[in-house]
């Protein structure tokens, strides 16, 4: 059983995402691992000050989860003691990358971060980091706006792509839509003043989607929106449906994609009011996909 991680800089925002993340948790039979990662200019060297400023981190992260009134104007709430946390706090000259070295651990299936940081200055990195993670890191990364509550992800928008076909981005979609028995929607954003006569014809998905082995198991949908504004349009059709997520698949290889991601996912994550699960696509991850029998990250396996 893998661990939903869950880094914090101890804003309202995070917390939110902290509650999401044990909603997850309890609703995937996973266990949360809470993590705080601190600017450090000597990086992961453990002075005799960074492991004191470590053993108050964790203690705070403790208190910080826990249903105890110190954060004024916000709800705390108890969840289910089935699900076990985990506290950890590490100094690093990079927040992100030190994110994502984390998240890459075996034990580590899911990373649930906030979007944006209600944090004090000199600890405010959520916004920005919580982006960088998603371009970078090869596991799954929900994104959560403030206030937005874990709901069942019955209606589940897919931002259409070429990079959607691929076996391990497919894979996982069908892990998140068999969660809930959900309807994925897969939707193209075409701009008619920008593209032109360009049309994207998902041949390559509906082939994957139809004769892939194994065939999906959900019902699902293909659908072409016209906007110019990407961001808009998805947003319009997750609205025009009551979507309850919105997935984007990256490819973690390649630096032109990851600044397209970045630019779209900030704009979404400013944006949507629902959470944004971004995927990626990897080489080398079919001989994962054929090992596992119950299709999923998503799922305990």
């Amino acid at each position: 059983m893998g661990k939903i991680l869950v880094p914090v800089d101890f804003s309202i925002n995070c917390y939110n995402a902290f509650r999401y993340g044990m909603r997850l948790a309890e609703a995937t039979g996973r266990e949360v691992l809470v993590a705080h990662y601190f600017r450090s200019s000597l990086g992961n060297e453990n002075t005799g000050s960074q492991s004191d400023y470590q053993s108050v981190a964790v203690e705070k992260i403790r208190q910080f989860v826990l249903p105890v009134n110190h954060l004024r104007d916000f709800d705390y709430e108890d969840f289910s003691v089935a699900t076990k946390i985990f506290f950890e706090s590490r100094p690093a000259s990079n927040v992100a990358a030190a994110i994502r070295s984390r998240a890459e651990q075996e034990d580590i299936d899911i990373v649930v971060m906030g979007t944006k940081s209600s944090a004090a200055v000199h600890e405010k990195w959520l916004g920005s980091v919580s982006i960088r993670v998603s371009a970078v890191c090869d596991r799954p990364v929900f994104l959560i706006p403030p206030k937005v509550d874990f709901t069942p992800m019955k209606r589940i928008v897919v931002a259409n792509t070429s990079l959607v076909a691929e076996p391990y981005a497919l894979w996982q979609i069908k892990g998140l839509a068999e969660l809930y028995s959900s309807k994925v929607y897969f939707v193209h954003v075409s701009r008619p003043e920008t593209d032109g006569d360009l049309r994207f014809i998902p041949w390559q998905l509906m082939r994957e989607l139809h004769d892939g082995e194994p065939a999906v198991g959900y019902n699902y949908t293909v659908a072409e929106v016209n906007d110019e504004d990407i961001s808009q349009g998805l947003l319009t059709y997750v609205a025009e449906i009551h979507a309850d997520v919105l997935v984007m698949v990256n490819d973690t290889k390649s630096a032109d994609q990851k600044i397209i991601h970045e630019t779209l996912t900030q704009d979404l994550a400013l944006r949507a009011n629902l959470p944004i699960v971004v995927l990626h696509t990897e080489s080398g991850r079919e001989e994962r996909i054929n090992n596992i029998s119950t299709y999923g990250r998503f799922r305990e396996v």
